[in-house]
């Protein structure tokens, strides 16, 4: 994407939210949103240009807009952005866990990381609901099995097990996927 059509991208983006934020309440139960001020829109366009690259669990865009911006303004900003797609913690974690860190990952590790990215417990007990700690052992034995193949056997294992164990997996777990892994590997 150029330089002029992301600006205008993100132009849109801001745009959208301002209007989003001005909108009636589509429920009654819905507060109404106070007009940004300049602070506020500054942190909100910062806040855009941030989920623009990457998305953010709320708390952890709200800590990284902290950083330059008043408490104020970010949670002004943060207000106008709540209910939309832009902010939705649920899917956020679903995303994180589904994503390239989570299929390697143990469940608990997983839990311990979008906790510490200010993920309620509802939310990441849904992101989790599907997560299989055997499988991802597995898929993370068989990724790292390659790069130990020229070390002796004992030494294979132990490194192989201490990778899984560093991945969150029990010990139980990782040597169920060490064991299959090696067996495939001596097959093969």
């Amino acid at each position: 994407m150029s330089g002029d059509a992301r600006l205008e991208s993100l132009r849109s983006l801001i745009e959208a939210a301002e209007r989003a934020a001005a909108a009636a309440p589509a429920r009654p139960e819905q507060r109404t949103r106070e007009p940004l001020d300049a602070a506020g829109r500054a942190a909100l366009q910062q806040a855009l240009r941030l989920l623009a690259v990457r998305g953010y669990a709320t708390e952890e865009l709200r800590r990284r807009l902290l950083r330059q911006h008043e408490a104020m303004a970010v949670d002004a900003a943060l207000a106008s952005l709540g209910g939309t797609s832009f902010l939705d913690d649920r899917a956020w974690a679903t995303a994180y866990v589904g994503g390239m860190r989570g299929r390697e990952r143990s469940a608990a590790l997983l839990r311990r990381d979008l906790a510490s990215k200010g993920v309620g417990v509802e939310d990441v007990g849904a992101a989790l609901e599907a997560h299989d700690d055997d499988a991802a052992a597995l898929a993370a034995a068989r990724r790292r099995v390659g790069a130990l193949r020229r070390l002796e056997p004992a030494v294979r294992q132990r490194r192989l097990r201490d990778y899984l164990v560093r991945r969150g997996f029990s010990t139980a777990t990782a040597l169920r996927a060490m064991a299959s892994v090696l067996d495939e590997a001596s097959e093969g």
